[in-house]
């Protein structure tokens, strides 16, 4: 057994708000707050891992090889490090091609060795094999670890280890970022030992320490002045789009209220003279969809998700089913929208996401609008946790004037109680589409002027299986 130098200089904070995963631990959803020593009995509580442990077990990160076991020392494959990280970004959905001919697809491994292998966090042996079984060794892991964190250039402050010639041309920076950012543990007399297996042990310890660096490195990005006066959003906004935009007024509601209500369909109408078209929202988690039974039971448009940004390291994603799903409802008569699940936290990241699906629509007849969609998850590990509004009105703006100056009808998209928080002056020159879920659908009370409305998550339409968005599009597009 390995005797380890460093042992972590200071407790968890105790409102550390990143979290690594979906997925609860069942004693965590009842309400408990077993920690490790008392989970595993090969976790002493004098052990300097077992916090790390704590956390791993707490976040959903690492789970024991047993009720009872967490087998500190064992060592750590291929295929376990690749699930941890797709367990960080949250289990996000993958399609493409298997890359690797020792990589079963449908495996509890496959989709997050294909997913890391997109976004290149992994590579194969140059022989078309992965290795899924094969174990992580500690250069290996820093690799994997700094490519996840952007591949940042080291500052190359560190102090060099004593077996540093040791250590792979490949994973010197790796390991010089490990080292300057306190990632991975230290061993006696300042020795990498770059080609030992990553014990579990070390592995829970690398992804505290992780976490822990990327927020105070976003407290730090926060906390930096701008200039004489501290960076605002709106610096920011007008350094990118060359001005500030003007504050209008908000539109009221002038919809008679009272002529909302549900045909014998079950789908919501409205009586007062204006459009009101029937239309869905789709994405991926609709899966296959018969567009042909869906145009063919009256819906006349859809909104479909083109792609959206993950939550917890940002990684711009195309939605598995946007070109089967576009491509079908077109060939079925529809009329089409997209919307982009936004996740951005700067003005720059929203411009990004407009051209990244601007880029993605190329090509297709959208009639309908392209929409902004900012909503916040409901996960410690998300990183638009605690954004505030002002924030999302210049992402919106931004995202909403690059999509108008290409030629499309731009719209955001947002509930009653986020809409409210909003500034809506900002925003009343564009469409919006209200997401509303009414008890017995009666109408909305939702006080200012919107375009289309999302009256419910729970519909049923022929052609989709399960439950589906509904709208109601009071616009003639």
């Amino acid at each position: 057994m390995r005797q380890h130098k460093r042992i972590l200089s200071a407790l968890l904070s105790a409102v550390m708000t990143v979290s690594m995963a979906s997925a609860v631990p069942v004693w965590a959803a009842e309400g408990g707050t077993e920690t490790a020593q008392q989970a595993y009995v090969d976790v002493d509580p004098m052990d300097w891992f077992r916090e790390a442990v704590d956390f791993c077990r707490e976040q959903g990160l690492m789970n024991g090889v047993s009720e009872d076991e967490f087998a500190p020392y064992k060592t750590m494959t291929r295929g376990m490090l690749a699930t941890v990280l797709y367990r960080m970004e949250g289990s996000p959905q993958v399609t493409g091609e298997n890359p690797f001919t020792d990589v079963v697809p449908d495996s509890w491994y496959g989709p997050a060795v294909l997913w890391a292998a997109q976004q290149g966090l992994v590579e194969g042996y140059g022989n078309g094999t992965y290795g899924p079984g094969k174990y992580v060794t500690r250069e290996q892991l820093a690799t994997i670890l700094w490519r996840y964190d952007g591949s940042i250039q080291p500052d190359g402050v560190g102090e060099d280890y004593l077996d540093e010639s040791e250590i792979s041309d490949w994973a010197s920076q790796a390991v010089d970022w490990s080292a300057e950012n306190e990632i991975i543990l230290c061993l006696d007399l300042n020795f990498f030992d770059p080609g030992e297996d990553a014990m579990r042990c070390e592995l829970a310890y690398a992804l505290m320490n992780y976490v822990n660096y990327r927020e105070e490195k976003k407290q730090e990005e926060d906390e930096q002045p701008g200039g004489e006066e501290n960076h605002t959003i709106w610096a920011e906004f007008e350094a990118l789009m060359g001005y500030l935009p003007v504050e209008g007024e908000p539109v009221d509601n002038s919809y008679d209220m009272t002529l909302f209500a549900p045909n014998e369909g079950g789908y919501m109408t409205y009586a007062g003279g204006a459009a009101g078209h029937l239309g869905i929202d789709v994405s991926s988690h609709q899966k296959e969809i018969d567009w042909q039974q869906v145009a063919a039971a009256g819906v006349e448009f859809a909104i479909i998700r083109a792609g959206y940004r993950g939550y917890t390291q940002g990684t711009l994603n195309v939605d598995p089913y946007f070109k089967q799903n576009i491509e079908g409802a077109l060939a079925a008569g529809l009329k089409v929208g997209v919307y982009f699940f936004s996740q951005a936290i700067t003005v720059e990241e929203a411009l990004e996401e407009a051209q990244y699906t601007l880029q993605l629509i190329q090509g297709y007849p959208i009639t309908f609008p392209v929409v902004f969609d900012w909503e916040e998850q409901d996960k410690d590990t998300s990183r638009t946790q605690g954004t505030e509004e002002e924030v999302i009105t210049a992402c919106a703006i931004a995202f909403c004037e690059t999509v108008k100056a290409a030629g499309y009808t731009p719209m955001f998209y947002a509930s009653p109680s986020k809409a409210y928080k909003l500034d809506m002056g900002y925003l009343s020159g564009y469409p919006f589409w209200l997401a509303h879920y009414t008890k017995d659908m009666v109408p909305t009370s939702y006080k200012y002027h919107f375009d289309i409305w999302q009256y419910t998550s729970k519909g049923s339409i022929p052609g989709i299986d399960g439950n589906v968005d509904v709208n109601i599009c009071m616009q003639n597009w």
